[in-house]
């Protein structure tokens, strides 16, 4: 029994150095793989290989303009189909913000139905009163059924929260006190 214990107590260390030796090549490799530091006063060697820059005075106003316009915006990238659509459209609902609002609506006018539909519901999870003409919007190009179902979103962020709802009944409470 005596063995055991010894044999246990010997194992342990062994262990205990072997975890260590691990945390060490798992330093070594985080080290190594980040960029080293600059050198103080050292030029990086993509400012070092850049052309000089002409002086300021060698352009004129119509260079200058054409500098300074903004590039023609992207255009939209197509809309994902299928599983990868609802699951984009579930990441925007869930943000529960309203910058999400013209991304999400996009997939009102997605080509498959079911699409508009997860699209409908993220509006509804998503909650904010901002989609209201949004799917207000959407109706008007909508099918007849669908436009229903777009009106019926739209009516059901109009309704008041619980919060508001009960506010309100504390408000009409403390006026009719006497």
């Amino acid at each position: 029994m005596s063995t055991t214990g010894s044999r246990r107590r010997r194992g342990f260390p062994r262990a205990l150095l072997a975890l260590a030796g691990l945390g060490l090549v798992v330093v070594a490799v985080w080290r190594a793989a980040r960029p080293a530091p600059p050198l103080p006063g050292a030029t990086p060697p993509a400012l070092a290989s850049a052309p000089p820059t002409p002086p300021a005075f060698a352009s004129t106003n119509a260079e200058t303009e054409a500098a300074n316009a903004s590039p023609p915006p992207p255009p939209a990238a197509p809309l994902p189909n299928g599983d990868a659509a609802e699951e984009a459209i579930h990441e925007l609902a869930i943000t529960y913000d309203a910058a999400s609002i013209p991304a999400l609506a996009r997939y009102l006018d997605h080509p498959d139905p079911e699409i508009r539909a997860a699209a409908r519901e993220g509006f509804i999870a998503l909650g904010e009163r901002a989609a209201i003409p949004v799917l207000r919007a959407a109706a008007e190009r909508a099918s007849a059924e669908e436009a229903t179902l777009l009106r019926e979103a739209a009516d059901f962020l109009a309704l008041p929260t619980w919060s508001e709802r009960r506010a309100a009944l504390k408000a009409g409470a403390s006026s009719s006190a006497p």
